[in-house]
């Protein structure tokens, strides 16, 4: 649509208020409609300026979305490593106490393959 648009500026950077009002209907776009209130007393509209505009607010939701997906992710890896360094931490100081293996994974609620691999990766 932006092709298009863009491809025939001249029509459309001059429509006139019922041509706006057909697209901005065929289009559903509430946006549209809102520019079109503010611009009515206007004889002609300029559409591409207006499809521009949603079009960037668009871009900016969609950044600000993955910016805050980005966070949420973020957050939840460190988590992940805080406890893996915390239950590492657990397991070196439980097994310098002389503690037994499945005693560290009972601590830890892990299995004994991952008390020997936190193990392994330490020791």
């Amino acid at each position: 649509m932006r092709t298009y648009v863009a491809n025939h500026k001249d029509y459309f950077q001059k429509l006139d208020l019922e041509t706006y009002h057909a697209l901005a209907a065929f289009l559903n776009s509430r946006q549209l409609m809102e520019i079109n209130v503010e611009k009515e007393e206007k004889e002609e509209l300029d559409m591409c300026k207006a499809l521009e505009d949603i079009y960037n607010d668009g871009v900016q939701d969609g950044m600000e979305q993955g910016r805050r997906s980005g966070i949420a992710e973020g957050e939840a890896h460190g988590k992940e490593l805080g406890i893996a360094s915390q239950k590492k931490e657990v397991a070196l100081q439980m097994q310098k106490l002389g503690y037994p293996l499945d005693a560290i994974a009972a601590v830890l609620m892990e299995s004994l393959d991952s008390v020997h691999k936190i193990l392994a990766v330490v020791g």
